[in-house]
């Protein structure tokens, strides 16, 4: 077996970081364009899922910063119980998240549909994959 490349695993976290981070500041900051544009083409996917609210966009908002955050000091910082600990807790919120959207259509087209999923399921992916790595680290030489 390989021995884990801490430098893999920053960039897996860096790659879950950057979107989390943008999806953050752009809900928190500007929630009405957030809410009618995402992501960013106009397909109204956020509007698909019910009313407006502004104090609950800009809450969530505030926790894809904080999950942006953890990310991005984990991906800067990497030791590979801090690699873990961030892959847990992004998972904890990103595989309920995919189960509702692949569970709840709620009026999307089939390309909004398939749109919300894959980076959806990559990402859960992508965080498994670096939480495993990262526990993996712990009882093996690190490689660069």
């Amino acid at each position: 077996m390989t021995k884990p490349k801490p430098n893999a695993i920053r960039l897996a976290l860096l790659i879950l970081a950057i979107p989390t981070l943008i999806t953050g500041v752009w809900a928190l900051f500007a929630p009405g364009s957030w809410y009618g544009d995402f992501p960013g083409t106009n397909l109204g996917w956020v509007q698909a899922f019910g009313p407006y609210n502004e104090h609950f966009v800009q809450d969530i908002g505030g926790a894809y910063l904080g999950f942006g955050g953890l990310l991005l000091f984990a991906a800067a910082r990497f030791t590979p119980v801090l690699g873990q600990g961030a892959a847990i807790g992004y998972l904890i919120f990103a595989i309920p998240h995919l189960v509702v959207h692949v569970f709840v259509r709620s009026g999307l087209s089939t390309s909004a549909y398939a749109g919300t999923i894959a980076p959806l399921a990559f990402s859960v992916g992508l965080a498994a994959w670096a939480g495993i790595e990262s526990r993996r680290a712990e009882s093996r030489p690190l490689e660069a």
